[in-house]
């Protein structure tokens, strides 16, 4: 049998460490780009193919941008913008479990060496990734004890680069309970880490304390980190109850996108097709 071709990345030259310098950003976000086709253009033929692309970029990410002036957030957007983009392959690509495991490997490395949370699009879906349950369990309970322990020390913050990888493996294997135990010793509650515990309350059916979870987020003088995240969170749980009319009132209209007030209220119709456009209007 013929050995199937070694398909030889364009993205993968000139990515070594450090390859951008402090004024770095707009060819590294060229570079995104280019490296985001070339992984797209595989996955129409060979989707395990692609995947291993996404592993090879999302392990170059931090190594080749450390140096970038990241000051304005706009390169964490554009990196953002393209794992969001391709991850989607990576959780469906045709692999083994062989496979799969040295992918979660290599990614889990990329994490923890990670400087300034580039790979968070990863390590939110680090579950899904993980594909299978023994992989899913495995990732989960590696560092279980490690962020309970510094979770649980409110003297001192300490912080563990895989709690994220961890609440995702948690929460795709269905361990809601040691889920929702790790989040409750916390003494600091940020959506970035408690949207898994409101989707665990919301798959086991629990959908009015789901609702109460997130909404306890919104308590307080000061706008909460992931607002627009959390009412949205809020806004799917009312419709889904068949309550459109409070979803709009207290969560739709206040969230509104755009940088028009054309835009808002095409957002607004978007998302509330039933309501009269005019009445929106």
């Amino acid at each position: 049998m013929a050995r199937k071709p070694v398909h030889k990345w364009a993205c993968k030259p000139g990515t070594r460490a450090s390859a951008f310098g402090w004024r770095g950003f707009a060819k590294a976000t060229q570079w995104l780009k280019s490296a985001r086709a070339e992984i797209r253009a595989v996955n129409r033929a060979d989707p395990v193919t692609a995947a291993d692309g996404v592993v090879a970029l999302a392990a170059r990410i931090w190594p080749a941008f450390e140096h970038i002036d990241t000051s304005s957030g706009a390169l964490g957007t554009a990196v953002r913008r393209t794992l969001d983009d391709l991850v989607p392959i990576l959780i469906a690509a045709p692999a083994d479990e062989k496979k799969r495991a040295k992918w979660l490997e290599h990614l889990r490395t990329a994490i923890e060496d990670d400087g300034v949370d580039y790979l968070a699009p990863i390590s939110e879906r680090f579950g899904e990734i993980a594909a299978y349950p023994a992989l899913m369990t495995l990732h989960a309970d590696r560092d279980l004890a490690l962020i309970h322990r510094a979770w649980s020390d409110w003297e001192r913050y300490s912080h563990v680069g895989t709690a994220t990888l961890t609440l995702s493996c948690l929460l795709e294997a269905e361990r809601y309970d040691e889920l929702l135990a790790l989040l409750a010793v916390k003494k600091t509650r940020l959506w970035f880490d408690d949207k898994f515990g409101a989707e665990a309350l919301l798959r086991q059916g629990r959908e009015d304390d789901a609702l109460a979870y997130a909404e306890a987020l919104l308590e307080g003088d000061r706008q909460a980190w992931g607002h627009h995240d959390i009412c949205r969170f809020c806004e799917a749980i009312l419709v889904r109850q068949s309550k459109a009319d409070e979803a709009y009132r207290r969560f739709g209209l206040p969230t509104a996108s755009g940088n028009t007030w054309l835009a808002m209220w095409r957002d607004l119709v978007k998302r509330y097709p039933d309501r009269d456009a005019r009445a929106l209007l």
